[in-house]
């Protein structure tokens, strides 16, 4: 459920330009790496180590909260 959001939020960031183009293609390959952890039980034979879809969206977290305080809109 969360790569759906964070896929549908940086899609339509990416579409109605509300985000910088960076951020919200950040999002969106945070949001396909923690779509990959849920399809093994799909019996996909996916690698996805879960350390690194978490420390990507980690990362997307930390540089939305600072675009949006140096932005002014935090």
């Amino acid at each position: 459920m969360q790569a759906l959001s964070l896929g549908a939020l940086s899609i339509a960031a990416l579409v109605r330009r509300s985000l910088p183009k960076w951020l919200a293609a950040l999002g969106a390959v945070a949001a396909v790496m923690l779509a990959a952890l849920a399809l093994p039980a799909l019996r996909v034979d996916v690698s996805m180590p879960m350390a690194a879809a978490v420390s990507m969206l980690s990362l997307w977290m930390l540089a939305a909260g600072v675009w949006l305080l140096r932005a002014g809109r935090g």
